[in-house]
């Protein structure tokens, strides 16, 4: 093989090499930028949610059932929009007696559209509570 071979060789393979990078970090870049994380937490005061279909999030409430008080979720939301996965209290990572923890209520999107969830914080017993909690979010499943 003479030198211009050589040479036309290497730059080949240069190119291939090149053009084989440049497609694996094209495809690295559209996979990072459509892919949906699987589970969204969901804040205390963040009263807009947007997710995609199948796509879960959390939403995180302070809770102290040793007080009566728990929270409930308004049964008046959309259920072909969003459905309820769970409902479960983690308590506070504290050996203390009566120690708050947090709500924690996972729900799906289940097809396009927009609805409203609300929860209420108070006794279930009390028909006419004195002290009693809304919170409400905008869901929109795109």
């Amino acid at each position: 093989m003479d030198k211009s071979s050589k040479t036309e060789l290497k730059m080949i393979s240069l190119i291939i090499f090149v053009a084989v990078l440049l497609v694996m970090i094209g495809g690295w870049f559209i996979y990072v930028t459509n892919s949906t994380p699987s589970k969204v937490t969901i804040g205390d005061n963040q009263p807009d949610i947007s997710i995609k279909k199948n796509q879960e999030f959390m939403i995180n409430l302070v809770s102290n059932p040793s007080t009566g008080y728990s929270w409930s979720v308004n049964d008046n939301y959309d259920k072909s929009v969003i459905g309820l996965v769970s409902n479960e209290f983690k308590s506070a990572d504290t050996d203390l007696v009566g120690a708050s923890g947090h709500d924690q209520w996972t729900f799906n999107g289940l097809s396009n559209g927009n609805t409203k969830l609300e929860f209420t914080y108070g006794r279930s017993w009390e028909k006419d509570p004195a002290q009693e909690t809304v919170k409400s979010y905008n869901v929109t499943v795109q």
